[in-house]
Formats: C-alpha cells, structure tokens, sequence
C-alpha cells in the first residue's frame, strides 16, 4: 500500500517538473520576427525595390499553392463595394453543409481545390462568405451553379470568376 503512494507520489513529482520545464521552455522562446529586412541604403529608389521584393516574396509564399489548385475561384468586386481584406470563397452543396477557402487580398482574391475533395458533389453553387462576419455575399448572376463530376472537374471550366455585388 505504501510503495503504491511511493510511487504514485514520484510519478507526480516527475509530470510537475516536466510541465514547469517545458512552461519555461514556451516563455524563455523568442516570437519569430516577420519583420521585413531594414534597409539602411539612403537611395529611395533601392529601398522601394526592397520592399517590393520583400511583399512579393511574403505573397508568393501565401498564395503559391493557390497556382498549383486544379480549381481556382476568383472574386471580382462591383464599383462602390468596399474590399474587405480576405473572403471565404468555396461551394455550397446545400443549405448547411459547404467547402471553404480564405481568398486573401494579397493573392488577388483567388482561392483554390483540388479535384480529389470535389469529387462526385454532382450540382453545387458557387459562394463566398464574409471572413469577418460570416455573411454570405450576394453575386452577380447568382445562383452561380457548377456541376462537379465524378473526378471533381467543373463543367463551366477550372478558373471560376465571380463578382461580388454586396
């Protein structure tokens, strides 16, 4: 009965210390600095190349596998909408269920899939969603329906183009 305690005892000492260790470990680890390269050169015009370089690089690098998508939609806004920074774009199979991608200013507002998660979804609707608010947005010509086969292709193309008109 007694060594039962014994070690039961140890083995909590032993988790306690384990968690202080590694609780440490998280405060002591310095936040990874995204900062962007400081560019000491007074010549504006190596500065701005710099800094073009630099946001195209941190683009390419959100947005690369979007290219490499068998599927990409992309969003277009009507004059006087107002950009928010980042949309959920994807597909509505019906009034509950649906599949969504961040389509982020910085790569244009496009997102993408591949055909493997689309296969056999039959007859769906294009949508887009607020990522703020979670409202789906009104399109133009909407309902905006594809019909996904059983290899997941589109029968309307792989680039799917909708405007946003809310």
């Amino acid at each position: 009965m007694k060594k039962n305690i014994i070690i039961g005892s140890i083995f909590l000492i032993v988790i306690v210390i384990g968690g202080i260790i590694l609780y440490q470990g998280v405060l002591n680890k310095s936040p990874k600095d995204n900062s962007p390269e400081i560019n000491t050169v007074t010549n504006s015009t190596n500065s701005e190349v710099t800094k073009s370089a630099d946001q195209t690089k941190e683009a390419n690098s959100l947005c690369d596998w979007v290219d490499e998508s068998d599927i990409i939609i992309k969003l277009t806004f009507a004059d006087g909408v107002t950009k928010d920074t980042s949309y959920e774009a994807g597909f509505a199979f019906d009034s509950i269920t649906r599949t969504a991608r961040l389509a982020r200013s910085a790569c244009d507002y496009r997102t993408g899939f591949s055909y493997a998660e689309l296969k056999n979804k039959g007859s769906v609707q294009v949508a887009v969603w607020g990522y703020s608010d979670s409202r789906r947005r009104q399109l133009k010509s909407e309902p905006v329906t594809v019909f996904l086969d059983s290899q997941g292709k589109p029968n309307i193309g792989s680039t799917i183009e909708v405007e946003v008109i809310d």
